[in-house]
């Protein structure tokens, strides 16, 4: 969208709930940055994380100037996805056995959850197989009252006519007062068991979008915001919240989606390679004509494949806050663990210095810069993680007295996993405040944790020992070569071709020197290789100056790093389009009759080209029509054709099933002048 065109002439909000920070921005009516602010994401408490961050940039709202859109990238359900969190959902197959469970790690995602089998179904030209009667299904149905907080529907070839999954869908609702996903309502794509884990996700994760999106309704409401309020979806686009309420799966990879169109419109380049850095990870894209790659199979989210559609997205485990660690031959590595930087930890607690002190005047230790703290609220269960807790209370406390002295190793990694406790040591963050590239924390936490770090056994040609700031840029070069690698790792699966030859935890020889040209050449070279990436690349994140100038020159490609770049994903949660998708399948049946799969049930064409025109006008009307559920402005719809055909006896040429994609795009309208 153009802001240019809003009407109403306010200020849009900006919100991006990531990993590390919660970034919130305000954009005028020309696109141009207002404020700025960054807050630490609460993983236990989103909403504290967007409370502080919105209240820093609204606190520079002038008077007789208003919000009139607000934008919102969550983390919510990707996280949840993850750690296996969410509401208790049943899985309702209909004309389906329960053989489904054992296809794309379906009876994984069930879990201990209820599972029902009813009758009915369709086959793949959306003739039921036989009508079910209501008031048995009903009875069925029946058992699941009071133990759990949503139902997936999910039918035999819903995906050709949705009949029965609407008439177990109604009884749902009207039995039981209960949320219903239906599985044809989020993708008309055939393979059961794919739609039945989209399906299963969303009802799970109904309640916990709903009580985030209410808490953010209740922050707006407080601060007088009475803007309308969106959400990016997986492939980047917006949808209202009442959309994002029914179909919260949609909204899986929502953050790397608003980086990508942030840095789109930041960078200017319509052909580009995106990579996104944040403290935990790096994600790259590929833009074209202006918007991100899609998954051609949906987003992969924890192992799970779903049928969202989402950014082809390759994520690899580096950030400003990756640990820094040695393989088995003492070579150093980054990632794939987050740490909290000892720059940030001597700020805030600058007792640590002391510690660290005496650290480095005694032997070395395994567990030497690594200290334990809490950072969640009040989860504890049980005797000995409430034991941990009030060792914690009054700050960071040394790795080695945790694990060792008070034997609560295995407490604090459960606790790590859900969130409430982090380790802190030495990381890339720390070695660009050792080269005073980065001054925000404490210079000295960072120079003491590299000479303890530089002082551990050591391999592939590192010195032991060495001076901090040698060991300083020895990290920077690690960083710079795996930043290089996945750069050149995501061109290649972006070429369908598989890069698993620059897998590994240490490159080197002629390939290492590929990926960083600076590393000095063998007396006897006979070979050497280089990479060229083909698209210019758009680096944002807020470590972006420090770590892809050098990646960018290695392989031979021109590098921009937009000014903002460090709040890019809270401005592409509102310079983003509101698109929605309709396809329509047309197929033929056993006796060559066309058959059109509209939502409502199959209807009857008298050839190609009049079920194809069928197939267009309802797509083209369906996609409209939600658009304008979205109050979106300025619609414009394109089509696309898939037609698959075959050649039969004699050399005739037939058409076997063609489908029809309707893709409506149009602004989000923003409030009403007041």
């Amino acid at each position: 969208m153009s802001a240019k065109a809003a009407k109403g002439g306010g200020l849009r909000l900006g919100i991006d709930t990531g990993g590390t920070f919660t970034d919130a921005v305000l954009l005028d009516e020309a696109d141009r940055l207002v404020a700025r602010a960054k807050a630490e994401t609460r993983h236990d408490d989103l909403v504290r994380g967007i409370a502080a961050a919105a209240d820093g940039v609204l606190a520079s709202l002038q008077p007789g100037r208003k919000v009139d859109f607000v934008g919102l990238s969550t983390t919510l359900a990707t996280n949840a996805v993850v750690e296996g969190r969410g509401g208790r959902a049943a899985l309702v197959l209909i004309g389906l056995e329960r053989d489904l469970l054992r296809r794309a790690r379906l009876g994984e995602v069930l879990g201990s959850d209820p599972l029902v089998l009813l009758p009915g179904g369709h086959d793949a030209f959306g003739h039921a197989r036989d009508e079910p009667d209501p008031e048995e299904l009903a009875s069925e149905l029946l058992q699941l009252a009071g133990r759990v907080e949503a139902v997936a529907v999910v039918g035999r070839f819903a995906v050709r006519n949705p009949a029965h999954e609407r008439l177990v869908a109604d009884l749902v609702r009207a039995r039981l007062g209960l949320p219903v996903t239906c599985s044809h309502e989020l993708s008309w794509a055939l393979d059961a068991a794919r739609r039945a884990v989209t399906t299963l996700l969303n009802a799970r994760l109904l309640p916990e979008i709903r009580r985030l999106m209410e808490a953010v309704r209740a922050y707006l409401e407080e601060r007088g915001i009475a803007a309308p309020l969106m959400v990016v979806r997986g492939d980047g686009a917006l949808m209202r919240v009442e959309t994002a309420l029914e179909r919260p799966v949609e909204t899986l990879l929502s953050g790397p989606a608003a980086s990508t169109v942030g840095a789109a419109r930041l960078g200017g380049i319509p052909n580009a390679m995106i990579a996104d850095m944040g403290g935990t990870t790096t994600d790259i894209v590929v833009l074209e004509e202006g918007r991100p790659r899609l998954s051609p199979r949906g987003a992969r989210i924890g192992g799970f494949e779903t049928m969202v559609r989402a950014v082809d997205l390759e994520t690899v485990a580096l950030g400003g806050d990756s640990e820094i660690r040695r393989d088995a031959a003492g070579r150093l590595l980054v990632g794939p663990a987050r740490r909290v930087p000892l720059a940030v930890l001597g700020v805030r607690h600058p007792r640590i210095l002391a510690v660290l002190e005496r650290q480095l005047t005694a032997p070395p230790r395994e567990f030497d810069a690594l200290f334990g703290l809490r950072v969640g609220g009040d989860g504890a269960e049980g005797r000995e993680e409430r034991r941990l807790f009030e060792l914690l209370a009054e700050g960071p406390v040394e790795l080695a007295e945790i694990f060792d002295r008070h034997a609560l190793r295995s407490c604090f990694e459960r606790l790590a996993q859900r969130g409430l406790v982090r380790v802190s040591g030495f990381t890339p963050c720390d070695a660009a405040h050792v080269l005073g590239r980065q001054r925000t924390g404490s210079v000295e936490a960072a120079r003491l944790g590299a000479a303890l770090e530089a002082r551990r056994p050591t391999g592939g040609g590192v010195p032991a020992g060495q001076p901090v700031e040698l060991f300083a840029r020895r990290v920077f070069e690690v960083c710079e070569q795996a930043t290089a690698r996945a750069l050149a790792g995501a061109a290649l699966r972006g070429m369908g071709e598989e890069p698993g030859w620059l897998d590994g935890g240490a490159v080197a020889g002629a390939l290492g020197r590929a990926l960083n040209p600076a590393i000095p050449p063998p007396a006897r070279n006979l070979l050497e290789l280089r990479f060229r990436l083909m698209r210019p690349l758009v680096a944002v994140g807020a470590p972006a100056p420090l770590f892809f100038p050098r990646p960018a020159v290695y392989l031979d490609t021109a590098l921009s790093i937009p000014e903002a770049h460090a709040v890019c994903n809270a401005i592409g949660a509102v310079v983003g389009e509101v698109a929605r998708r309709v396809t329509i399948v047309v197929s033929r049946d056993p006796e060559g009759a066309f058959l059109v799969h509209t939502a409502e049930a199959p209807h009857p064409a008298d050839s190609l080209q009049a079920a194809l025109a069928m197939a267009e006008a309802e797509a083209r009307e369906r996609a409209r029509a939600l658009l304008r559920e979205e109050g979106a402005g300025d619609v414009a719809v394109t089509l696309e054709r898939e037609i698959d055909r075959a050649t039969v006896a004699g050399g005739e040429e037939i058409v076997l099933e063609a489908r029809i994609t309707a893709i409506a795009r149009g602004r989000p309208s923003p409030a009403a002048p007041a």
